[in-house]
């Protein structure tokens, strides 16, 4: 089925997908608030730029350089997240419809199915966590659908033809270089694609070998290893023209090796546990153990028992399992949240749905689309909570920011020859406050996990400076010097609460 003819006979889900991320993401939509990354890339654009070169993103140096622009159209990063989230969506249906056609050719006739697909992957909360770096959201959202439309050319069989060929891996190397947890992505598509094989198999009857099944994919596999060589080539050639050094921001966080193998093997199975048997988080929910418990009964039930095709379901089926939980098994701890966006999000969508095809009672079809649709209302108020608190969030440090700014126009304070210094923090605590990850925290918060003191004063100053109050921030060994002054000032907004010592502002926060 060409993809014109897939929008044309699916109008109802075209429309379903895109409200649902209107309803969604409209939030995110309307507003301009932004948080930490975004903040540093528009006050220090060639610095960041650098930064992702070092720890090997040199895909969205290039994109931010000369393709999207370095100027931070907030409105635009968020529409376009949320427009490449619901083609991409798409994308993966119409890789499902085509794998479903049957031996006739005729269509996959039983279309509501695809409804699982959006209305579990555009609403998991955890695409917010991604989402929070705003100046990442075009890139990102790009390079996701750029990696399934390269599973896509694959399904309809064009990719033989060298041009396809080329144009897919180019595709996977160009994600890969913006985001290397592309390459989980692009495994768990790949295994979602396997299992539709399967499942074809099981409705004609008919035994799937595993070497015939593994030479079908020999294609896709080897287009990725090409793909990350390439990826591997152009983050070294670009680290050797700007003359810097790859960052161990990823392998630092690697635990194996660093710490008894007992040790970081139980922290593993913890994280992994934790990720599994939780309720609705605002990062991971319920719907993932329960959609694996739907496999491993159909494994069971329809493979096991029947002989037929066993091995290759478990072995996609613990493919799926380690898909999944890569990063954790990868640091042998528990990785921050977004780390498992998209692949997470995929993999309880498709779950869901692939249960769905081995259902042939109406009666369990119509319990699992209502299940489906209360977990997917479930994660729209999640996903729409963080939304609005992190916006919630942003007025407040803005709030915080013009009391401050007020206080020291009070005290006939020059800006443009002064430098300030906070103390402490400051807490926004209301009921209208969540705080999941990053998301939520206030700039008033962040940055003391750097190891420099005044980082949290840097963050604010530089909220300050893009509001148009050209204040600078103490360095870090100024910073430490003033410090043993503020022991007996009050904290802020009490008398005593600032303190003016030659060129620096000292601000006691808490």
């Amino acid at each position: 089925m060409s993809n014109i003819n897939f929008i044309k006979k699916n109008k109802l889900l075209v429309i379903y997908t895109f409200l649902l991320g209107l309803i969604t993401y409209a939030v995110k939509l309307f507003s301009f608030g932004y948080g930490m990354d975004t903040l540093n890339f528009i006050t220090l654009q060639d610095t960041y730029l650098m930064h992702w070169i070092e720890i090997g993103r040199p895909g969205m140096y290039l994109f931010k350089k000369y393709i999207t622009s370095q100027y931070m159209n907030i409105y635009i990063a968020n529409f376009c997240f949320v427009f490449f989230l619901c083609i991409t969506s798409l994308v993966i249906c119409n890789i499902a419809s085509i794998k479903l056609v049957d031996e006739q050719g005729n269509q996959f006739s039983e279309q509501l199915r695809l409804f699982i697909i959006p209305s579990l992957f555009i609403t998991a909360p955890l695409f917010v966590q991604q989402a929070y770096f705003v100046l990442q959201n075009i890139e990102f959202s790009f390079s996701m659908l750029l990696v399934t439309f390269t599973v896509l050319l694959f399904v309809m069989k064009i990719n033989n033809r060298i041009e396809f060929r080329l144009l897919a891996i180019f595709s996977l190397t160009i994600a890969f270089s913006c985001y290397q947890s592309f390459i989980i992505y692009y495994i768990g598509l790949l295994i979602f694609v396997a299992f539709l094989d399967v499942h074809k198999s099981w409705q004609n009857g008919r035994q799937t070998g595993l070497i015939n099944l593994f030479k079908k994919y020999c294609s896709p596999i080897f287009d990725m290893f090409i793909a990350f060589a390439g990826y591997e080539i152009f983050s070294k050639v670009m680290l050797y023209t700007f003359h810097l050094k790859a960052s161990s921001y990823l392998g630092g966080q690697i635990l194996w090796g660093k710490k008894a193998f007992s040790t970081t093997l139980k922290l593993t199975l913890v994280s992994i546990k934790n990720t599994l048997l939780t309720g609705f988080s605002y990062s991971f929910n319920v719907a993932l153990l329960i959609g694996l418990i739907g496999l491993v009964i159909i494994w069971i039930t329809q493979y096991a028992v029947k002989r037929n095709n066993e091995c290759i379901f478990f072995i996609l089926l613990m493919g799926l399992f380690l898909d999944t939980f890569f990063f954790n098994i990868l640091l042998g701890n528990t990785p921050a949240s977004r780390a498992l966006v998209p692949s997470y999000c995929l993999v309880v969508a498709i779950v869901f749905f692939i249960c769905s095809l081995y259902i042939k009672k109406n009666a369990l079809l119509i319990l699992l689309e209502v299940l489906v649709f209360l977990i997917a209302g479930k994660q729209i108020f999640l996903t729409t909570n963080l939304i609005q608190a992190d916006q919630v969030r942003f007025y407040q440090d803005q709030a915080m920011i013009s009391r401050i700014e007020t206080q020291l126009d009070t005290m006939n304070i020059n800006p443009n020859d002064t430098k300030l210094m906070l103390v402490g923090y400051h807490n926004n605590v209301t009921p209208l406050n969540i705080q999941d990850d990053l998301v939520g925290e206030s700039m008033f918060e962040f940055g003391d996990f750097t190891g420099n003191t005044s980082a949290m004063t840097e963050n604010i100053v530089f909220l300050m400076n893009q509001g148009g109050y050209n204040i600078r921030a103490v360095n870090n060994e100024e910073f430490n010097k003033e410090f043993r002054k503020t022991r007996k000032m009050r904290t802020f907004p009490q008398k005593n609460s600032i303190m003016k010592h030659g060129n620096i502002v000292i601000i006691k926060l808490s």
